[in-house]
């Protein structure tokens, strides 16, 4: 059962759009680490990207130095199963954390960087009950990558579309 499950979510891994990710907010399943890695590691050397993975927070500390990398990191430690995904990114002296909950960066990303400016998002963009973090951070890793945005832009495109700033008109 647990490798069919593994195949459906497989299958599920694809590029999407924002718009996409958040009108299926309730029914996109959780992102396991395989399924990502295997999903970015083609972007691994594209315009000078390196991508080191995807890890837990205890071991962004051996993250090499780099001038363009990116990395997905887990909330949780490697004794932990995982709770939550945030995208990390560093393009020279700037670094970009994407986490869907707008909380500040984790203090190991923060320790990793400490001469580097550190641009997040304060704004939560996922709904507390979902399970769409992986998939942002794909998306946002994808649309800086590819050039389609600038953080700024992903962040302003990210909360137009976001279910938790949505008015329902009719109630």
């Amino acid at each position: 059962i647990r490798d069919s499950i593994k195949i459906y979510v497989i299958s599920k891994m694809k590029q999407r759009s924002l718009k996409q990710i958040f009108a299926e907010e309730d029914s996109l399943p959780a992102t396991y680490n395989t399924e990502l890695a295997s999903y970015l590691k083609k972007y691994d050397g594209y315009r000078g990207y390196k991508f080191f993975g995807v890890i837990m927070r205890d071991t962004v500390k051996f993250v090499k130095n780099c001038n363009k990398c990116f990395y997905i990191v887990n909330y949780d430690k490697r004794t932990q199963s995982g709770s939550h995904w945030v995208a990390v990114m560093k393009n020279g002296t700037n670094v970009y954390h994407m986490g869907s909950y707008g909380i500040s960066p984790l203090k190991e990303i923060q320790d990793r960087y400490p001469k580097s400016k550190i641009y997040y998002n304060d704004r939560a963009i996922q709904q507390s009950d979902s399970n769409i973090c992986g998939h942002l951070a794909l998306n946002f890793i994808e649309s800086i990558i590819e050039g389609n945005s600038t953080f700024n832009e992903w962040l302003q495109e990210a909360l137009r579309y976001s279910n938790r700033y949505r008015i329902n008109v009719l109630n």
